[in-house]
Formats: C-alpha cells, sequence, structure tokens
C-alpha cells in the first residue's frame, strides 16, 4: 500500500474540491478528490444529515469540512479498515496552575497536553512507522506512512518539510487494507 498525491479532476470544478477530507481519502485509495467530495455528501444522505456548505455551478458538492468517522466510513467502502490506536480517550490536561487576570488568582490549566505533529513522528514505535496512518492535527487531516506526508496543502513530501510539525495532534488512526 503506498502513500500518494491527492488527485484532481481536470475541470473548472475542481478547484473548489480542495479541502483535507477528500484529499486524504484521495491519498490512500487512489480517486480523485472530487469522487471522495462526493462519496462523502452521498455518505451524509445516507445517514441523514445531509447538509452541505457549498453547492457549485454544476450543482455538484464540494466538502468543506468532515468528522474523522465520515473519512473512515468512504475509507471503509474502498476496502480499507482504520482502528484508532491515539484520540480522546489518551488526552491528557496539563496539571500546572495558571494565572488568571479575570480572577486574580492562580487556576488550574484547561489545555488539552497532547504530542506535537514532531513529537509523535519522532517517538512512534516500528510497526507504527511502517503502517498508514490517518492523523488529525487540529481540524485538518494528514496521511502519513514511513518519512513521507500527504495533503491537501503541501502534497507529499517528506515529515522533515512538513508545516505541521510544531502542531498538536489531536487523533491518530492506523489505516489496513481488509483481507477479503
Amino acid at each position: 500500500m503506498r502513500l500518494k498525491r491527492p488527485t484532481h479532476e481536470s475541470t473548472i470544478t475542481s478547484k473548489q474540491n480542495r479541502f483535507c477530507g477528500p484529499a486524504a481519502i484521495s491519498a490512500i485509495t487512489g480517486i480523485s478528490c472530487e469522487q471522495a467530495s462526493r462519496e462523502i455528501a452521498a455518505h451524509r444522505d445516507r445517514v441523514g444529515y445531509g447538509c452541505r456548505t457549498f453547492k457549485s455551478a454544476d450543482d455538484s458538492q464540494a466538502v468543506r469540512g468532515a468528522y474523522t468517522e465520515e473519512v473512515l466510513a468512504v475509507l471503509k467502502s474502498h476496502g480499507f479498515e482504520g482502528e484508532q490506536v491515539f484520540g480522546p480517550k489518551n488526552w491528557k490536561y496539563d496539571d500546572r496552575q495558571v494565572w488568571s487576570p479575570a480572577w486574580g488568582e492562580y487556576r488550574d490549566s484547561l489545555r488539552i497536553a497532547t504530542p506535537t505533529f514532531k513529537q509523535w513522528w519522532t517517538g512512534r514505535d516500528s510497526a507504527t512507522k511502517r503502517s498508514l496512518c490517518l492523523i488529525v492535527i487540529g481540524r485538518h487531516f494528514v496521511v502519513v506512512r514511513g518519512d513521507n506526508v500527504s495533503d491537501n496543502q503541501q502534497g507529499l513530501r517528506k515529515l522533515a518539510k512538513s508545516k505541521h510539525n510544531r502542531k498538536r495532534i489531536k487523533e491518530v488512526v492506523v489505516i489496513s487494507e481488509r483481507v477479503a
């Protein structure tokens, strides 16, 4: 299973479907971002929350935001399985006290102490290094395999040159092909 650069159809509407959810699906499966966008919209219609945020001139739907569950549902329809190895159940909160000018006293910090992207990829185990991972950084999807990263903003590039290195990760999902 290779990591690919997100692909786009060569139409006028292809510039409107350059968002991270469809780009992550494109990088994993090899389908175009527009097809992935249509499949996310179809999944939303099937499960009953068909509120779409954008209509293009030819009435095709662009997906401007996607939940991890929606991306995993589309990947499952293409024969891929996902297992969450890091997520909200692993989050830890800072136990330090910070000065609160509004209260005039020290209060507990409410900051979630998740690792940065660089801390995660330097400290991951050898099994995760070989596997394909879907990572949520803030509200952005990134796909990682080995020392390569792919997303809609940077294309396919080396992890060390990624612009997301200092951002905090929220979820890590290991993607594997389904055995038939």
